[in-house]
């Protein structure tokens, strides 16, 4: 019960977290300029849409990712985009796909690759009776079959002809490849290798075979031992299966009550254990027993339970696909959803970003409006300065004026004052002339020159009372002229003055315009910045409910992470074996798709590095699914070597996903160590990661078979190559995910990559293995912080020094 509250809590925390980071790798996505990484982006978008079974749109973003990067995950979103079409029951895709990747695979020469997409081609062309193309695909896996030395794909593929001739209604050659398959299952129907489950099938192929060819006494005696069997396993649909086919063998040989018992009996197997199709299958062979029998009564209750079973299939069938256009749609919504908060959400940062433009501008000119005004404010001060020099000036042109005429006032008075004089003495000397009347003879000579002097001198007096005046006149002339000068300057001024004065109160009124102006646009910058708070407390408040989902969400990832932690081995059981070791652990997400895995039996131990389908929740299920595969492959099934346990732990996932009839592909990548400390070897074998181990100051690789641990596309039982290495000197092991080499980052944000990260280990190699631990750790930090990348997988290195041991 513990166990599945726990499963519960993770299944639950994924969907959410999901639909979270598909918000979050939406937004990435619109921002994203790079081409690798945007075909990244895409690639996981479409990984979460297929896990919503929103196949529409993981096709959609599997074909954009194959678009802009064709080659770095061309298999896998191929792989993906085939289960989408599957699902979609869009068999010309499928086959379509299946051929591209079929031909991407030949031109390596990869036959188990091939093969297993052929095997899927030839299936959906039969679904949808393309019986040429079926044809094509079947006669190529003969070939790889006959190659490979494979009894069972030949038996199957030589039955697959069969069938497929006989609906084309060439009998002759349906005979021919019944027979050849015939001949494969006699020699392999007591195949010690084969389970139970195997062996049953073989039978029943073989009896279908008989079917064919109409011997139905081979045929019942091959359905009565697949039965028998049958009966010995603990699986119902087998058991089922047999007797139905068994039912219908005795019924075409006219042995109908036996027909009957054999038919109810996987009846009621089939109904216990709600096995559809058993259940129809029984329900049809009842039907035409008591047809036979002329028991129309029964015969028409059962083709009645065949019609409502086969009903309520079909009805559950639309309703699937019902649900899943409703999910297409819902999603659909979604993003549209999510693109209009986006394209919301950058509207109104540019609004706001222009909105605080616009206010800087506003401010920008007000500022520079304030700085003309007081410019004209200062023109103005100067203007009236001017004035004032202007009427001082007046003023002092006055005050000169008056002076002038003072002088000119004060001559006047000088010039009559001598006139006065000068008459006074005249009249003097005209008295004096009447005294000297008498003497005017003795001095007549003298007198008249006298007379004749004072004469000139007044003359030249006159002379210069004319020169004054004239001077007087020209001066106060002058003066005038300079008055009337100051009064048209200070008119023309006072007229400037004017002119300017009705031009500042323009540029006032103006300024009063664009201030009105300014307070308006400052209002509707106050009432947006009021809006935008509220938006802002909006989404404060949204981010709160946000935050808290995430503590939430962080809470049980976390508690999750201690869950996935308590699956690992503890360093202290592994130095038992191991002394020199350590292990370098970092989840991308909190908690992990890949994990380490160490097991010790008597003299020998065994240590995986795995690395699981998707990382995060998704990824920590897997990989707990996948260590109880690999201890139940240890414990349980005794596998003691590398080889053995990867194929159990295979089987094992395959059986718990029920990958036969869920389509999924889920399983890990993984690389296993087995070690033998009193033998002095190790014994090696890889799903996929390759193993690096130095020896004699030498870095060797042992390559991973290209099949992982799980996903039955890949079928059931694979093999897995074993590799042995021999201690006669000391070696360095190093066992990794593909997390640290594929890690973006450097000046150039590149891959690592596994060249760069062999020089690394072969640098380090020698180092204690502390050291080497804390040396991988920094330089990964560095790496990626150089290029500004964050890190893109789950990362996992386990590195182990060993010596040989003498006794």
């Amino acid at each position: 019960m513990h166990h599945k509250i726990i499963f519960g809590v993770l299944f639950f925390t994924h969907f959410a977290f999901s639909q979270n980071n598909l918000n979050e790798l939406l937004a990435k996505l619109d921002k994203e300029t790079s081409n690798p990484k945007k075909s990244e982006l895409m690639f996981q978008i479409a990984s979460i849409y297929q896990e919503q079974k929103a196949y529409k749109k993981a096709v959609e973003y599997y074909e954009k990712s194959l678009q802009i990067d064709p080659k770095t995950r061309y298999v896998i979103i191929k792989r993906q985009l085939m289960n989408n079409y599957i699902a979609l029951h869009d068999y010309a895709n499928i086959l379509k796909t299946g051929e591209e990747l079929a031909s991407y695979h030949r031109n390596r020469k990869e036959d188990n690759e091939i093969i297993n997409v052929l095997e899927e081609c030839s299936e959906y062309a039969q679904h949808s009776k393309q019986y040429q193309k079926a044809l094509t695909y079947n006669q190529e896996l003969l070939d790889l079959y006959e190659k490979k030395n494979d009894k069972n794909g030949l038996s199957h593929t030589y039955n697959n002809l069969g069938v497929i001739y006989r609906r084309l209604g060439e009998k002759d050659k349906s005979a021919f490849y019944f027979n050849k398959a015939l001949e494969i299952n006699k020699q392999e129907t007591n195949n010690p290798n084969y389970t139970d489950e195997k062996r049953v099938l073989t039978y029943i192929n073989s009896g279908v075979t008989y079917l064919q060819i109409k011997d139905y006494k081979k045929a019942n005696y091959y359905f009565e031992e697949a039965l028998k069997i049958a009966n010995q396993t603990n699986n119902p649909k087998v058991k089922a299966s047999a007797a139905n086919y068994l039912a219908m063998a005795y019924f075409l040989s006219d042995r109908n009550n036996e027909a009957l018992d054999k038919a109810n009996e996987a009846r009621i197997i089939a109904e216990n254990n709600k096995d559809v199709e058993n259940q129809l299958a029984s329900y049809k062979v009842l039907s035409m027993i008591y047809q036979a029998q002329a028991n129309y009564k029964d015969a028409q209750e059962y083709v009645t339970k065949y019609q409502e079973l086969s009903a309520e299939r079909e009805r559950k069938h639309q309703q699937e696909i019902q649900k899943s256009l409703e999910q297409e749609i819902a999603v659909e919504r979604k993003e549209s959803e999510i693109r209009a908060i986006l394209a919301e959400q950058e509207r109104r940062e540019a609004a706001l970003r222009e909105s605080e433009l616009l206010r800087e501008k506003a401010e920008k000119e007000l500022a520079l409006q304030k700085e003309h005004l007081a410019s004209l404010q200062k023109d103005k001060a100067l203007q009236a300065a001017r004035i004032r020099q202007q009427q001082i000036e007046k003023q002092q042109i006055e005050n000169l004026l008056a002076l002038a005429q003072q002088k000119a006032e004060t001559e006047k008075q000088k010039s009559e004052a001598e006139r006065q004089r000068a008459e006074a003495e005249r009249q003097a000397f005209i008295a004096e002339n009447e005294r000297l009347e008498k003497e005017r003879k003795q001095k007549d000579l003298d007198l008249a020159r006298e007379q004749q002097a004072l004469k000139d001198a007044t003359i030249r007096q006159q002379k210069q009372i004319q020169y004054l005046l004239f001077g007087i006149a020209i001066v106060i002339l002058g003066a005038l002229f300079l008055v009337i000068r100051s009064l048209n300057i200070t008119k023309k001024l006072n007229k400037q003055l004017g002119e300017k004065n009705v031009q500042i109160e323009k540029q006032n009124i103006e300024l009063k315009e664009k201030q009105q102006e300014i307070n308006l646009q400052n209002e509707e910058l106050q009432q947006q910045q009021e809006e935008i708070r509220a938006q802002r407390d909006a989404l404060d408040a949204v981010n709160k409910e946000l935050d808290k989902k995430n503590k939430d969400l962080t809470s049980s990832i976390m508690y999750a992470s201690r869950i996935q932690r308590g699956i690992l081995p503890s360093s202290s059981n592994i130095s038992k074996f191991i002394p020199k070791h350590f292990i370098l652990f970092l989840p991308r997400d909190i908690v992990s798709g890949d994990f380490y895995w160490f097991a010790e039996a008597e003299d020998m131990c065994m240590i995986v590095a795995a690395d699981c389908t998707g990382h995060g929740v998704p990824g920590a299920l897997m990989s707990m699914i996948a260590s109880a595969s690999l201890n139940k492959a240890f414990f349980e099934y005794q596998a003691r070597s590398p080889e053995k346990l990867l194929s159990a732990a295979s089987n094992e996932i395959i059986k718990v996903l029920d990958q036969v009839h869920s389509q999924t592909n889920d399983g890990m990548d993984a690389s296993a160590c087995a070690y033998f400390p009193k033998e002095n070897k190790l014994l090696f074998a890889s799903a996929k990661n390759p193993i690096f181990y130095v020896k004699g100051g030498v870095m060797q690789e042992i390559k991973g078979d290209n099949q992982p641990v799980g996903d039955f596309n890949y079928g059931f039982d694979r093999k897995f190559t074993l590799h042995e290495v021999s201690i006669t000197e000391p070696l360095t092991i190093y066992m990794f995910s593909d997390g640290y080499p594929d890690q973006f980052g450097g000046s150039k944000a590149k891959k690592l990559g596994r060249r760069k990260f062999q020089e690394i280990l072969l640098e380090i190699y020698q180092k204690p293995m502390e050291n080497q631990q804390k040396y991988l750790h920094i330089f990964h930090q560095k790496w990626k912080n150089e290029a500004g990348e964050t890190q893109t997988d789950d990362i996992l290195v386990i590195g182990f020094c060993v010596e040989p041991q003498f006794t």
